[in-house]
């Protein structure tokens, strides 16, 4: 599928710079014969750069591709004045990659220079005095391991533009263009001053969440280099159970366990659950987990999340204590995996279903009474 980004530049034409129809014409002729070329370039280099950005673990918002219109090219060729347009213009195929923030978007720009060969290299920003449009732009071309296979032998040289820019600089790039299709030209001082201060205001985002994202990776570390020690008098927090769980129960992988809590709400349901019952710290969570918990995890569970392996700790630890204090608030109802594990522990799996499927007392007891 071809994903279009960014505007069709206006077909305005000043007669001192039209290129002569003839140029123009056969460029539009030979670029109609070779346009499938170029969106298959773009496709295939597209899947090349996240496949690598995926492998190195590099974070991403998103890798989009788009191969430029004929209409388009030709209206470049026009509004350009370009009098030899097949050499001219070179951005048929585009690739644009956007990062949550700085750091990713240096970091995807190495794998870029490590992964195609780089014709041009461009890295646009606003002069010391001033804010604006920012981004790194690279022409490259396809590596040759992937054109001497001979699906790709007539990719060869082709050129391909990648963009790569941060959340917020892509931004500030489709609100700046935007401006350039309702006013053309200078603004008046006053509303060029407040672009301006909304062009600072967005650098300075773009600078802080790199900030958050550096603090939130440095305390990861500390909690593994604390748990490495024995250390565990961490609070709970969601970022502590994720590393504290990946770190004491590596064995669970294969079941697979996430990394990642399911939605923010199911992190916050299971944060609130531990707090009711006591335990605020990685410490206590600790002290509660059976020595032989992850051999039958591994016998009982075929998957689980972190919220999954905590929840069913709770449980094991003192099911009474957890369905008092949680009235079942919790979203996701427990399922037949965990109940045979509780069994495997000597617990009444069977009441433990009931419990998890009342609301309150009074609804516990009916279905109690519905069971008999």
């Amino acid at each position: 599928m071809i994903i279009l980004y960014g505007k069709e530049e206006s077909p305005t034409v000043t007669n001192t710079k039209l290129s002569t129809p003839h140029p123009i014409t056969e460029a539009v002729e030979w670029y109609k014969a070779h346009y499938e070329s170029y969106a298959r370039l773009a496709e295939r280099a597209a899947n090349l750069l996240e496949e690598a950005l995926e492998t190195a673990n590099i974070p991403y918002h998103s890798v989009v591709w788009r191969t430029k219109t004929v209409t388009s090219y030709k209206q470049k060729a026009l509004t350009r004045g370009f009098l030899q347009p097949r050499s001219q213009i070179s951005d048929m195929s585009g690739i644009r990659v956007i990062t949550f923030v700085q750091s990713d978007a240096d970091a995807t720009c190495r794998i870029i220079e490590r992964l195609f060969p780089i014709i041009q290299t461009e890295r646009k920003a606003a002069g010391s005095n001033g804010f604006g449009y920012r981004s790194v732009h690279y022409m490259a071309q396809l590596p040759s391991e992937q054109t001497t296979q001979p699906a790709f032998a007539d990719l060869k040289g082709l050129p391909i533009e990648i963009q790569v820019r941060t959340l917020l600089q892509n931004a500030w790039a489709e609100i700046e263009h935007d401006r350039n299709y309702k006013f053309e030209g200078t603004l008046p001082p006053e509303l060029q001053r407040r672009f301006s201060m909304l062009a600072a205001v967005l650098e300075l985002a773009d600078r802080e969440f790199e900030a958050i994202a550096l603090a939130i990776d440095e305390y990861v570390e500390s909690i593994k280099a604390q748990a490495a020690k024995g250390n565990l008098d961490i609070p709970i927090n969601t970022t502590a159970l994720r590393e504290y769980l990946l770190s004491k129960f590596p064995e669970l992988t294969p079941l697979p366990l996430s990394p990642r809590f399911a939605t923010r709400r199911d992190a916050e349901e299971i944060v609130r659950e531990m707090l009711g019952m006591g335990i605020d710290t990685l410490s206590k969570l600790d002290a509660i987990i059976p020595p032989d918990f992850s051999e039958r995890a591994r016998e009982h569970l075929e998957l689980t999340t972190p919220s999954g392996i905590i929840r069913d700790l709770l449980i094991i630890h003192d099911a009474n204590a957890y369905f008092r204090v949680t009235r079942r608030q919790h979203s996701q109802p427990i399922g037949p995996d965990s109940l045979a594990l509780y069994s495997s522990y000597g617990l009444d799996a069977e009441l433990i279903r009931l419990q998890d499927a009342a609301t309150t007392p009074e609804a516990f007891w009916r279905e109690m009474r519905d069971a008999k």
